[in-house]
């Protein structure tokens, strides 16, 4: 096979990805087949990867998908095809963050990133830059989306300068970064921002629409119209929203959109017909494309709306049931596989070697993900998953939820006066004094920078705020030293607490705000103080 071939079948390719991957796939399978007869590494090494990306775009990635994965890796290392490699690697990434493996899917797109950097592929880099966006949104880390997904823009306005990527494939790359950022606007509340956005992507859409953009484009008209209490624009986009589902079942990107619109619809109580029809289009996504983690989306999404509305204890019973049985069924499905895998190992002994070494790696990306590596305590990906799960369950329950930011006063002028060595000793000791203050199951978190937060499940305002107190006697008793402070000659720290049953917050951030509306309160009276949260915008300072 000449490289003039494999540079027809790359060109072919390159064109049809998008608008015709079964196409694709058939051509991916031919090239797979001369690589193999012609012994031609690199030319089968294509064919493998078209293989897996084809099989995505058509919903259906699964464990020969992986196995293909394994061969691609196998064959761009012999044949130092790095790019390919990035690729591979990028595509890993996106398998696991769509079966909700976040903790794999992050290792992938590390070693996708890596990869890209060290060899300056700088269009791959351009796609893991996006999916990095994706997963901090779906994590709901905005900042962290903001940051990629305009390293993905700035990157994707680079190749276009250079002409690196051109055609479908450059207004495909282009639109999907701008959505990515109209979907960061809205979830921060910038609404005009956002509609700016989405109208710059509707401008590059045609009528045929090729590159699948009208849902996403009619849902986030529709959320941010909600958002702006625009209730008949709002209402115009939902239909058309709803309209433009058809015939994109297959698209697995729009799944989350839909799930935001749902969400929205429901809790502003726009006619419940809506809030039917979209439960039927993710109905229609989770089971078109048959992945596990868009199946069990749907069910939670269906049993929370039955709730919400107060549907009769069949209909929940009948939904409870079905989602059982599902998850039942993949983990039926999950043991045959491990069971013919058994069967294929040569002995007992080199399972479990495998296993422990899966375990320590997994054990190592857990720490890494959840652990501040500077002060040993959690990060602020803790908020989106056990801290946020609480909140949900205290919201039902009336449950006391607690909230304490801490901010080092003056820390800015500690660095510029002693150094940042200094400057992060005195992390390790605020955060000491955390540690020593805490008495049953608080969860200490740095949240950035000079900041630390403490969650409190179920305590009384009393015992949140006596925390504070130990905070700062224990800060007194380690005399540190700050002559850049104008209200003392050691290091202070200034709190906010909020504590109560989080019953007008939509989430751990929103309740979090009380905390940060408290901080703000004490620091503008004096720095080294408590501010607490009363309630309907009301605060006090200890």
């Amino acid at each position: 096979m000449s490289n003039t071939t494999l540079k027809e079948y790359l060109k072919t390719i390159d064109e049809q990805k998008i608008t015709r991957p079964a196409f694709v796939l058939r051509l991916s399978k031919q090239m797979i087949a001369e690589g193999k007869s012609k012994k031609n590494d690199e030319l089968r090494a294509y064919g493998e990867y078209y293989y897996i990306d084809a099989l995505f775009r058509l919903g259906k990635f699964s464990t020969v998908s992986l196995k293909s994965a394994a061969t691609v890796l196998n064959l761009a290392k012999r044949c130092k095809l790095y790019e390919l490699e990035a690729r591979c690697y990028n595509m890993l990434g996106i398998h696991y963050a769509t079966c909700g493996d976040v903790l794999s899917a992050l290792e992938n797109y590390q070693t996708a990133e890596k990869v890209a950097t060290q060899h300056k592929n700088y269009s791959v880099l351009r796609a893991v830059y996006n999916n990095l966006g994706d997963l901090y949104l779906e994590l709901k880390d905005y900042e962290e989306a903001l940051k990629y997904n305009n390293k993905c823009l700035n990157s994707v306005k680079r190749l276009i300068d250079k002409n690196e990527i051109k055609g479908n494939d450059a207004e495909y790359i282009m639109v999907v970064s701008l959505i990515n950022l109209t979907e960061v606007d809205y979830m921060l509340g910038k609404y005009e921002e956002s509609l700016d956005k989405i109208a710059k992507v509707r401008e590059k859409m045609t009528e045929e629409d090729p590159l699948m953009l009208k849902p996403s484009v009619e849902v986030f008209y529709a959320l941010n119209y909600i958002g702006m209490g625009k209730r008949e624009e709002a209402d115009t986009h939902i239909r058309r929203a709803i309209d433009a589902s058809i015939g994109h079942a297959d698209y697995v990107e729009c799944f989350r959109n839909y799930k935001l619109l749902l969400e929205k619809v429901v809790k502003e109580k726009y006619d419940d017909d809506y809030a039917r029809a979209i439960l039927g289009i993710l109905r229609n996504f989770a089971l078109t494309n048959g992945l596990v983690n868009l199946v069990c989306s749907y069910y939670e999404a269906a049993i929370n709306y039955e709730k919400i509305r107060k549907s009769d204890n069949a209909k929940l019973f009948g939904l409870y049931t079905d989602y059982f049985n599902f998850k039942h069924n993949q983990e039926e499905e999950a043991l045959d596989e491990k069971l013919r895998a058994v069967r294929s190992r040569n002995t007992l002994n080199g399972i479990m070697r495998r296993q422990e070494e899966i375990e320590i790696k997994n054990a190592k990306l857990a720490k890494m993900y959840e652990q501040d590596p500077l002060t040993g305590l959690f990060n602020r990906y803790i908020l989106s998953s056990t801290c946020e799960e609480f909140c949900a369950k205290a919201r039902e329950e009336k449950l006391q939820t607690g909230v304490t930011i801490i901010d080092i006063d003056y820390f800015k002028n500690y660095n510029d006066s002693y150094g940042h060595l200094e400057g992060d000793e005195v992390l390790k000791k605020v955060s000491e004094a955390l540690k020593k203050a805490a008495v049953s199951d608080e969860i200490l978190i740095r949240y950035g920078g000079d900041e630390f937060l403490v969650f409190f499940k179920n305590k009384t305002l009393d015992e949140v705020v006596n925390f504070s107190k130990r905070v700062n006697e224990n800060l007194k008793g380690c005399a540190i030293k700050n002559d850049s402070s104008s209200v003392s000659e050691f290091l202070t720290v200034s709190q906010g607490i909020v504590n109560g049953y989080p019953e007008t917050a939509e989430s751990m951030m929103d309740f979090i705000h009380f905390a940060d509306n408290a901080l703000y309160k004490a620091k503008s009276e004096k720095r080294g103080c408590i501010g607490v949260y009363l309630g309907t915008d009301k605060y006090t300072v200890l």
